[in-house]
C-alpha cells in the first residue's frame, strides 16, 4: 500500500507540475481562437485569483506531496484542506476555461486527489502518518 501511495503522490504532482506548465506553451500549439477562448478563464469571478499567486501555489503543491511522501502528518491535513479550499473557492471563480488537454490533467488530477485523501486517512498508510518511526 505504501509503494501505490507514493506512486499516486509523485504522478499527481508531476501531473500538476506538467498542467501549470501548459500556460506557458499554449501560444505555440493553440490557435488565435482557441487563446481567445482560454482569455475568458475566470470571466464573471467575484473572488479574485491575482497572477502574483500562480507560481507560489504550484510551490505549495509541491511542497505538500514532498510532505505527503515522507509521511509528515501536518501535510496530510494540509493537504486535505488545500483540496477543500479549492472545491469552494471554484464557486467563485468564474467560468473556467481549459483546453481539452488542460481538462483531462485536472480530471486526472482530481482523481488522484481522492484516492490520497482516501488512502492516508482509511487504509494502512494512515498508522505510517501517525507514527514517529517510519520505516517505508
Amino acid at each position: 500500500m505504501t509503494k501505490l501511495f507514493n506512486f499516486m503522490v509523485l504522478v499527481a504532482l508531476a501531473l500538476t507540475i506538467v498542467l501549470w506548465f501548459i500556460p506557458v506553451f499554449d501560444e505555440r500549439f493553440l490557435s488565435d481562437e482557441a487563446l481567445k477562448l482560454l482569455s475568458a478563464n475566470g470571466w464573471g469571478s467575484f473572488i479574485p485569483n491575482p497572477s502574483f499567486i500562480y507560481w507560489p501555489q504550484l510551490i505549495f503543491w509541491i511542497v505538500i506531496s514532498i510532505g505527503l511522501v515522507l509521511r509528515i502528518k501536518a501535510a496530510r491535513f494540509i493537504y486535505f484542506l488545500g483540496i477543500i479550499f479549492l472545491a469552494v473557492v471554484n464557486f467563485g471563480w468564474g467560468f473556467l476555461v481549459y483546453s481539452p488537454l488542460e481538462a483531462g490533467l485536472a480530471n486526472l488530477i482530481n482523481l488522484l486527489d481522492g484516492g490520497i485523501l482516501i488512502m492516508a486517512y482509511f487504509t494502512s498508510v494512515n498508522n505510517e502518518f501517525a507514527s514517529p518511526n517510519k520505516t517505508n
